[in-house]
């Protein structure tokens, strides 16, 4: 759960994982431009949330949230974009079910969206505004396995939609461009109809159900995300954009790129890495990519952001591959996302360390087999520099620390750099083929779910045979 008085996801701005102590956040990166808009019915559907955990008869200090109050099982959306004016119209349903002795009532953050209406089962429903929430009342019972709840909307969001020459993409905010839970242990089903001029090719979350164009000249492009995924990893990317496939065994790597800016060639070469780094990281799961294809998308500026079987990468953080091939952490990073963070992904706000602290880390694994024991030091290096970010300023707070931050650069030192250093700790302490396969047994027993910190320590002391608590007390617990 979001800290009282600290709104994660509004703070949460993606800078540059390369990012030096002392370089501030690139202007061009603090919270995006414009909008959402569409209008329709939304599905929601509650029921309680779980991960079945494994006894381990040695001490576990788990400080995860207490149950969610809300079991979002499923989001069908629509958004219609208006390109001209960098602006939305949409709307969203949401199936869900209500914990036995929850409050007859729904809230969900309202951001920039304008709500234009709602209904309940298909039938009007009342809504108010309260400050920057949308709240739903809802009849004192129902007799419904699971209800149903839609709300339409249209806004021109500061966050959540990136609009450029001839592209849209989605980041960070989902909830700013569609109704939507920001707690990331309530992951759901979710199905997404883009409205887009019809040269536009879409790319989304899932996979493409069906396309047609409409008689005014927009295409329809609908997809089905049949995996479970927290709604922050939703998203679509619509352009004119070029293609490019290429095969990384049972996996199809699909290469996209803003048509005015690259060619099929140049995907090629800026993505040649992608199938070897797949392989690397699938061993090291010990479980399969979620998705038989992955979409890699390259668009101008500075982004990197994993989304639910795609990636935005910026061209800023890409392109100096093809003068230093060393230069690769952003496909590893977001790569790895598609395990730990997407498949896998942190119960709450608290242990999202687990989400970026592992794809911190596998990235500085995948350069040190690949480029050589000088490649992972220096990323050793360079997560103690940004770890110091945090002790100069006397903020060095366990991993799962679930106060409010002082500022998104310490935020990063703890939970990406921290993070790393603390794995690369236990690697050192439980030996190499012993933290590989805690690794992996982390993986595969979590995988689709969620998971806390305790989680992540029972896999590695069944792994090891050893009681970790002292080590984990030291870096992770409060």
């Amino acid at each position: 759960m979001t800290p009282p008085g600290e709104r994660f996801l509004g703070q949460y701005l993606r800078v540059s994982k390369r990012e030096t102590p002392a370089t501030p956040a690139p202007k061009n990166l603090l919270p995006r431009r414009r909008s959402p808009s569409h209008r329709s019915l939304v599905c929601l559907s509650l029921a309680l949330l779980g991960v079945g955990c494994q006894t381990v008869p040695v001490a576990i200090y788990d400080h995860a949230v207490g149950p969610q109050q809300l079991d979002v099982r499923r989001y069908e959306a629509r958004v219609a974009l208006d390109v001209a004016n960098k602006s939305v119209r949409g709307d969203t349903a949401i199936i869900f079910r209500f914990p036995s002795a929850s409050p007859r009532s729904l809230r969900f953050p309202r951001n920039e969206l304008e709500v234009d209406g709602a209904t309940y089962e298909g039938h009007a429903a009342a809504f108010r505004i309260e400050g920057d929430s949308i709240v739903i009342p809802l009849p004192d019972s129902s007799a419904l396995a699971q209800e149903r709840v839609g709300i339409a909307y249209h806004s021109t969001p500061l966050r959540g939609l990136v609009f450029g020459d001839r592209f849209v993409y989605t980041d960070f905010h989902t909830c700013h461009w569609m109704v939507c839970s920001e707690e990331p242990g309530d992951k759901a089903d979710f199905a997404l109809e883009v409205i887009a001029p019809a040269r536009y090719r879409v790319i989304a979350s899932g996979r493409l159900v069906r396309e047609r164009i409409d008689a005014s000249g927009n295409v329809h492009s609908q997809w089905e995300e049949t995996q479970p995924y927290s709604p922050y990893l939703y998203g679509f990317v619509a352009g004119e954009m070029i293609e490019a496939f290429a095969d990384a065994g049972s996996t199809k790597l699909r290469l996209l790129g803003v048509a005015a800016s690259e060619s099929t060639g140049s995907l090629r070469r800026k993505f040649a890495e992608t199938a070897r780094m797949l392989t690397f990281l699938q061993r090291r799961a010990g479980v399969p990519l979620p998705h038989g294809v992955y979409t890699q998308v390259l668009v101008p500026g500075e982004e990197a952001q994993e989304k639910s079987s795609f990636a935005l990468i910026g061209t800023a953080y890409l392109d100096p591959i093809l003068e230093d091939p060393t230069e690769d952490w952003v496909i590893v990073h977001e790569l790895a996302h598609q395990w730990w963070g997407n498949s896998i992904t942190c119960r709450d706000w608290s242990h999202f360390w687990l989400n970026e602290g592992m794809a911190t880390f596998l990235t500085a694994a995948y350069k040190q087999q690949r480029w050589g024991q000088a490649a992972y030091e220096r990323e050793l290096k360079l997560w103690r520099e940004r770890r110091a970010i945090a002790s100069d300023a006397g903020f060095d707070v366990p991993l799962a620390y679930a106060g409010q931050y002082p500022s998104l650069r310490i935020r990063r030192a703890i939970q990406y750099s921290k993070a790393a250093l603390f794995l690369d700790a236990l690697r050192a302490r439980v030996g190499e083929g012993v933290f590989w396969r805690g690794v992996a047994i982390f993986t595969r027993r979590h995988a689709g779910g969620t998971v806390t910190s305790s989680d992540l320590q029972r896999a590695m002391q069944e792994a090891s045979g050893t009681d970790l608590a002292e080590l984990f007390r030291e870096w992770v617990y409060p």
